[in-house]
Formats: C-alpha cells, structure tokens, sequence
C-alpha cells in the first residue's frame, strides 16, 4: 500500500465514535490532530508515514481524532474543546492559532506543534532548548526570513524596490514577528515595503490587488495557515494581475507561484511524528528541545515566469533546489 493510499484511508476511518471504541478496547495511544487546513494539506502523508515508520499504525496500535477546518479560524476553540475533553494522550497542533486553541484549555495534555513562527516570542515555551510546561515542536522559521527573501528578492528580480507583504492579522503573535522581520529586512536593503492583510478567502483577492495598486514590484504571502491553505488561489491571483510572488512552502511554487523559500515541511511532519513517539514513551515535552529549520528549499516556477514576462538570472537558477518548467 502506498502512502496516498494508507493517509486516505486513514483519514477515512477517523471518526470520533469508531476511534474512541478503538482506543478503550485495545487501550492504544490516542491522538488529537488540530491544523487550520483540510486533510487534503500534501505534507500530511509525511506525518502519517513518519508515524508508519515508528510502528504506529492506525486502527491497529494508534488512534487519531482529526479535526481540519480547511481556512476557517472561527472553528478552531471548537475543534480545541472537542479535542481537549476527550483526553488524549497528545494533541498535534499545526499552526500558532491551532497551539492557542488548545493551550487556552489545558495545561497537562502534551501539545506538539508542527510549524510556528516565533514559539519562545508567541509564549509557547521558556527558551528552544529547555521550552518547560507542556508544548514542544518546531520553529518553522528563523529569525531573519525577512533579511533572506528580500535578498532573494533582489537577487532574483534585479530591478525590485517595492515589495507588498501578505499577512493574516488574526495570527497576531505572529504577525508582529514577521512584520518586524520584514521591516527591518527593507530597511536594509532600501527596498519601499508595504503590508496588506487578509483573515479569510475572500479577503485574499482584494488583498492582491491592493498590492498591485500599491505598485507592488513583487507580493510575499507570510506562513499562515490560513495562506496557506489558499497558496493556489493567491498564486493564480497574483499571475492575473501580473505580479511576482514569493511563497514559504514549496508546494505553493508548484500551484504556480513564481519563488518558494522555506524549510522542507515534509520533514518537519515527519519529525513531527518523532516527537509523538518521545512522549509516548514518557518523555516530557517541556524536556524535548523545540527543533530549528537547517535546511531551506529554493523552487523556481519558470512557467510562471513566463507567464509574467520574467527572465529569471542564470546564477539563481543555479542556486535553485528544485526548477519547475
């Protein structure tokens, strides 16, 4: 079976009544999975394989409550409380908002956050090494993106001096991490930086042609889950209005977006699934080091490029991790 086939029907057979019967009879692990995207997120086989390679298989020796809100933050405290009451043994939270929800209710359930901007910053640990109370994971970015992609930026675009910067204000902590990372990365370069915010779907659109009235030179969408969950619709958006963007997650560059740099999200869910095995056998999350990103990815879309009249230079094509053409 391969790993599309085993994430479908795991998502298949996640149930709340089947999976609590599963987790009292057999006494297995229980695990609460919260993420502000749908389960179909293309990193989530990662985690379900890492948890396969660990020797956790669902319906047999671990048992998974899921709860997606495919972009909708406003369903998040009822996902949380859901998750909390049933006590599981630990709960996977995806974004910042999602780590928010449920550490409003409670502070003994282990919570493992899979990507987050700032979590020492947004209060969600003491320090990286030693993060104390009940949350540990990953930080998903280092503390000078912004410094990096408007490098990339004029690197790549030789002639950028405006840049429009996509945020979702509802991710407020970390909002403000980035929005001083950004700032502070203009400053550097003498690059005209603006900010424009969207906290839904349809706030997205009139997001991208505020940037592009702005005369926008080049969009950068923020990691956000809700963004994220929408990466093709704002790359789409941005080809229309014949605006350069630059995404964190690789797969946004293959929903058509010019410039993806970032760490490799697949492994942070597969670590992700490290993490859980840790504290299922008894280590203590305030204990486990929160990870930092080694390794960021570099994708080019050339097709998009030439779609936007872009000739991309030779040496950062040679610096590219991955081309799409």
């Amino acid at each position: 079976m391969d790993r599309r086939t085993f994430l479908s029907n795991a998502l298949l057979v996640a149930s709340a009544a089947p999976v609590a019967a599963l987790a009292q009879s057999r006494n297995v692990p229980r695990i609460g999975y919260l993420s502000l995207q749908s389960k179909s997120d293309p990193r989530l086989d990662a985690f379900v394989s890492g948890l396969r390679d660990l020797g956790y298989v669902e319906g047999k020796t671990i048992a998974i409550e899921w709860r997606f809100t495919s972009g909708d933050a406003g369903r998040l405290a009822t996902y949380a409380d859901e998750l909390v009451r049933m006590k599981p043994d630990i709960i996977v939270a995806v974004h910042p908002q999602a780590v928010e929800a449920v550490r409003r209710l409670t502070s003994t359930i282990p919570i493992v956050f899979t990507v987050g901007q700032d979590p020492v910053g947004m209060g969600f640990a003491r320090s990286l090494a030693h993060p104390g109370g009940n949350i540990t994971g990953h930080s998903s970015m280092a503390s000078d993106i912004g410094l990096k992609h408007i490098e990339l930026l004029r690197g790549t675009l030789p002639n950028c001096s405006r840049v429009s910067v996509l945020l979702n204000p509802t991710n407020s902590a970390g909002a403000v991490v980035l929005h001083k990372s950004y700032e502070a990365a203009a400053e550097k370069f003498g690059v005209k930086l603006a900010f424009h915010n969207a906290r839904v779907a349809d706030e997205l659109d009139p997001a991208v042609l505020e940037a592009k009235s702005a005369r926008a030179q080049a969009l950068v969408v923020t990691p956000d889950g809700v963004l994220i969950e929408q990466s093709g619709r704002i790359a789409k958006a941005t080809v229309e209005h014949g605006l350069p963007s630059l995404f964190f997650q690789r797969e946004a560059a293959h929903a058509g977006g010019l410039l993806s740099y970032g760490p490799d999200g697949r492994e942070q869910y597969r670590r992700t699934a490290y993490y859980v095995d840790r504290i299922l056998h008894g280590a203590k999350p305030g204990d486990l080091p929160i990870e930092q990103p080694t390794k960021f990815l570099l994708v080019i879309n050339l097709k998009t490029a030439a779609a936007l009249g872009i000739k991309i230079p030779s040496d950062a094509i040679t610096r590219a991790d991955e081309i799409i053409r």
